[in-house]
């Protein structure tokens, strides 16, 4: 559908908040129409206390498998799972809080920044700033230093109209590149986390698949390393 009525589905639908398994999708659908413009504000500012008091539940079971010992191999999928349904959950409702604009949300998104996960860091700087809170701006320019999460620092920094606190080093053509390689071999459907290390071994202007024009081509050796 080109345009969806929010009210066809909330405030209907939040009711499903209780239910940690449907949590994630239903925050999408409302960012995702708040942002469209579909709704004149986000279908969850009614339950910005509940999403705030939710994420703060998210980040404090992910600070505890953070710091829990090795899992039996048994547990190992499980836990997994825990954790990424965690992140799902958690960046939504960054992005959630951001849109509703309740300046009490911060104090729920600063304990974000402590969690080991990158991409969580992100949103909640991203989220932060949008709050209004200027030092949202500084741990986000900061976190372009970290390869795998650079492109999406990059596109919110140029959304939010900060680019110029990103360091330039952070913002040259093979920065970007090694950002999306990293990127991609961070996603779960391929290593699942970044490479230790990465070396820029030749760049050439070259036709490639895909595209009619010559591009920039560039060629990385990668390592992981393990214990």
């Amino acid at each position: 559908h080109e345009r969806l009525d929010p009210n066809r589905f909330f405030p209907a639908l939040l009711d499903g908040l209780a239910h940690l398994q449907v949590a994630a999708p239903i925050v999408d659908l409302a960012n995702y129409m708040t942002r469209r413009g579909w709704a004149t504000q986000h279908p969850a500012v009614s339950r910005n206390h509940q999403l705030a008091d939710l994420l703060a539940g998210v980040t404090r079971n992910l600070q505890s498998l953070e710091k829990s010992s090795p899992q039996p191999e048994n547990q190992l999928e499980k836990t997994h799972k825990m954790i990424q349904d965690g992140i799902a959950l958690a960046v939504s409702l960054c992005d959630a809080l951001a849109w509703i604009g309740d300046s009490a949300a911060l104090a729920k998104l600063y304990p974000v920044l402590q969690l080991g996960h990158r991409r969580l860091r992100v949103e909640a700087a991203a989220a932060i700033f949008r709050l209004g809170d200027q030092q949202g701006s500084e741990l986000l320019a900061d976190l372009a230093a970290e390869s795998s999460v650079r492109p999406r620092v990059l596109a919110y920094a140029q959304e939010l109209d900060i680019l110029g606190q990103v360091k330039p080093e952070h913002q040259s053509p093979q920065a970007r590149a090694e950002g999306e390689l990293f990127a991609y071999l961070a996603q779960p459907t391929h290593l699942g986390f970044p490479p230790t290390s990465c070396e820029l071994i030749d760049t050439r202007t070259q036709f490639w698949p895909g595209f009619e024009e010559p591009i920039t081509c560039y060629l990385f050796q990668f390592t992981y390393q393990f214990q």
